[in-house]
């Protein structure tokens, strides 16, 4: 299981590190100066948006403090996932913006470039927002699943598969990792409970 993780986890790590740099230089070449200076605007801005953005689901957040706190454990797992589910939104809304951005613009000469860019200015803004969020797992798991989104939604492309197929392929992605968090933090109820008694 940790070897399979790992082939998944190198090729984005390259991705992460080179992709940048390669997709800047394409561009650069191409004299494709808009889509540069565009680009490194939008992933500026995008926390600021985010966080303003993220405001609403602030609310399950809340409810799900406040009923954990009070013990009522299923109605608290309810706006836990509600939670979730908006923030998965939120990012997949977000992906698919600029995956589309840069799709459309894309020519035959510069499709892989921006796409390749497209990726750069999606990611950099969501690592940098998860590097204040610690170690959490459920954090480092929607960091993961992003760049599986957006290179599935080049895979669309690619194939040439109609935006329909593309939004039901993150839906699908967004309801099986919010499932998958769910169960994580379901499991460690009764483990928090008995540190909790032990205390």
């Amino acid at each position: 299981m940790q070897t399979l993780l790992m082939l998944l986890v190198i090729p984005f790590m390259a991705l992460n590190l080179l992709g940048w740099v390669i997709a800047l230089i394409w561009l650069m070449i191409l004299g494709e100066w808009g889509h540069i200076g565009s680009g490194i605007l939008v992933a500026a801005l995008m926390p600021f948006a985010f966080a303003i953005a993220m405001l609403p689901g602030m609310a399950f957040t809340a409810g799900f403090a406040y009923f954990a706190e009070k013990n009522f454990t299923p109605l608290a797992l309810v706006l836990a996932f509600l939670s979730s589910v908006y923030t998965h939104v939120l990012v997949m809304v977000w992906l698919f913006f600029v995956f589309f951005h840069y799709a459309r613009s894309a020519t035959d000469a510069s499709y892989i470039p921006l796409l390749l860019w497209g990726y750069c200015v999606a990611m950099g803004p969501l690592v940098y927002m998860a590097k204040y969020d610690g170690d959490n797992p459920f954090t480092s798991l929607l960091l993961f699943l992003a760049q599986v989104a957006y290179v599935g939604l080049v895979v669309c492309f690619i194939v040439g598969a109609q935006v329909t197929s593309a939004l039901i392929f993150l839906g699908v992605l967004v309801l099986l990792s919010t499932t998958f968090a769910m169960a994580v933090g379901i499991s460690t109820i009764p483990r928090r409970r008995a540190s909790h008694a032990e205390g």
